[in-house]
């Protein structure tokens, strides 16, 4: 099976136009990401009006391409070129996220658990938000939890996605997780997946990031550029010599990173992994 993309580079002023002339031609598909691996692929509503988007819209037909591709060179003088993708049958392209996960100790199985849950094991099928264990970031985050000891901890899963964060630092011992995420769709998430790990009296999901309260471990697995604007937050949210697990930070940022935070964290650990870096720091008071 073939996909015939057109690719074509603008600015995220461009985009809107674009979606409806891509939709109004009948594409199957419309992505966006950005021309840089240091740039992160917001959501383009979201990004400065003459930031640089590479759009991808995809046809099933090589026919169908080649008019929108030469509808935007004619009518709209935008530079786009047409490529040829192969795609895997479904199976294929799905069975590395259908195979366990092996972390340290931990197990993680892209499936719903049955009646009797395995020790140390997190079910977490593919579903509504990020964080099934497949993304660098939280491969780093949850070795990095197995570095330090969660016993009778309270821990902050803050950016929470599927929860895999704080339900993880539960089995490996904590006392209570607050699990909190701007996303109504990631709470709804954590939610489910605490109640299918029988862990409902153990994690309370907060909206409100004021109403979290301080805790000895603190996991945040979001970006660089919140890391950065809340560190002082973070700061008020860990007990004197409290732990914090820190991702989402590309390795060319890891040095502004380190950097930003050396004067009250001590750095224990950090893990490399796929271009990307993940942290394990200790408040120094």
């Amino acid at each position: 099976m073939k996909s015939f993309n057109i690719i074509v580079q603008l600015n995220t002023q461009q985009v809107p136009e674009l979606e409806v002339l891509a939709w109004d031609h009948e594409c199957h598909c419309i992505t966006h990401q950005p021309p840089s691996i240091d740039a992160w692929p917001s959501e383009t509503h979201e990004l400065p009006s003459n930031a640089e988007v590479i759009s991808i819209i995809s046809f099933q037909t090589e026919d169908d391409a080649s008019k929108f591709h030469a509808l935007l060179q004619k009518e709209f003088h935008w530079d786009s070129h047409l490529e040829i993708e192969n795609i895997l049958p479904w199976i294929e392209y799905h069975k590395p996220y259908m195979e366990p996960i092996n972390l340290g100790c931990l197990t993680i199985l892209p499936q719903e658990p049955s009646s009797t849950l395995a020790d140390n094991t997190l079910y977490l099928p593919a579903g509504l938000a990020f964080g099934t264990g497949q993304h660098a970031t939280t491969r780093g985050c949850l070795l990095l939890l197995q570095k330090m000891s969660c016993h009778h901890y309270d821990v902050i899963d803050f950016g929470c996605g599927s929860g895999i964060l704080g339900l993880a630092a539960l089995i490996l011992g904590a006392k209570h997780v607050q699990a909190h995420d701007h996303d109504h769709q990631a709470l709804q998430a954590t939610l489910a997946h605490t109640v299918s790990h029988q862990l409902t009296e153990k994690l309370t999901i907060v909206t409100d990031p004021k109403s979290l309260k301080a805790v000895n471990v603190l996991c945040a697995n979001i970006l660089f550029d919140p890391l950065i604007q809340l560190h002082d937050r973070f700061l008020t949210l860990l007990h004197p010599y409290g732990y914090a697990v820190f991702s989402g930070v590309l390795e060319s940022q890891a040095h502004e990173f380190k950097k930003h935070y050396s004067n009250y964290f001590s750095l224990l650990e950090e893990i490399y992994d796929d271009g990307w870096s993940s942290f394990l720091m200790q408040k120094k008071q």
